[in-house]
């Protein structure tokens, strides 16, 4: 039997694997998996930093409740800890670990999309989405990479992610409008009265909070432009208020929960004062009281 056949294959194939391309694409693949797996590590720092910091870091706060997840920080240390450890089993990416880079890169463009949109600066939740998007252009470059069967978990978290963003934000919007319809009701108790062309407003902050230190920057600007015609009293929140809450009486009454930018309080302001230029009467809360 000929046997020089199964040779000649053989030897082809070793000098092949020894040729200078082979090599420097072997090389190549080294590099990116390492590049992967930092990536790796810092995303799991990032996700530590965010969890032992969260109770001192008030942007680590707001970034959570965009999920209304309190506990995302260590769901995230859990994950990549999990992740990193699956990274540095074997020589090569186990596919598993490749789905989950994936994913997470999927809920990282959606948290970080939404952290630029409400204006946040969270630098751990940062630096771990960065982190994670490294990672997954690190597997995307590598040459065994296949996108049906590696990279479909990415759109699957990104919709998961947003599905439940949106799902807070309507809950919290619903729970908003319940507690503002029952402090401006509680408020018209109290017998506040107002005349044309003037608005009162009440204002409930918390101390360390600090979106009322945001709405305090913006007050002097409202009081400038709108001089005599506004008084602001001052009140501390009940437990359960979002704050800062401004409620506005004038010729109407309206009531805003939560966070908002300076532009909105500054329109609402000029809409409940132009309706009570307009208004031939004053509008009397049960008038009691007067200012």
């Amino acid at each position: 039997m000929n046997s020089s056949g199964p040779t000649w294959i053989f030897a082809g194939a070793l000098a092949k694997l020894n040729s200078p391309d082979m090599k420097v694409d072997n090389s190549n693949q080294n590099r990116l998996v390492w590049a992967w797996r930092l990536s790796l590590v810092v995303a799991l720092g990032g996700a530590l930093w965010s969890a032992l910091g969260t109770a001192n870091c008030n942007a680590c706060r707001d970034a959570a409740s965009i999920l209304g997840a309190s506990g995302l920080a260590w769901l995230g240390v859990a994950f990549y800890g999990t992740l990193t450890s699956l990274a540095f089993l074997g020589r090569s990416p186990h596919r598993l670990a490749t789905w989950m880079t994936f994913g997470a890169a999927g809920a990282h463009v959606v948290l970080l999309t939404l952290l630029v949109k409400t204006g946040l600066f969270c630098a751990p939740c940062v630096l771990t989405g960065a982190a994670a998007l490294l990672a997954a252009v690190a597997r995307l470059a590598e040459r065994d990479f296949r996108p049906a069967l590696d990279a479909w978990p990415l759109p699957l978290a990104a919709m998961m992610v947003l599905g439940l963003a949106i799902h807070t934000q309507s809950e919290r919007s619903r729970e908003y409008k319940i507690a503002g319809d029952r402090l401006l009701a509680s408020v018209r108790q109290e017998g506040i009265s107002t005349v044309q062309g003037r608005i009162f407003m009440i204002y409930y902050h918390r101390p360390g909070c600090r979106h009322c230190e945001e709405f305090e920057h913006c007050l002097p600007k409202l009081e400038q432009s709108l001089g005599a015609k506004l008084t602001v009293e001052k009140r501390i929140a009940p437990a359960d208020l979002p704050t800062p809450t401004i409620i506005l009486l004038g010729r109407s009454a309206r009531c805003m929960v939560g966070s908002q930018p300076c532009r909105n309080y500054t329109a609402a302001c000029m809409q409940v004062l132009q309706e009570s230029i307009n208004d031939r009467t004053s509008q009397n809360w049960t008038a009691a009281r007067a200012f």
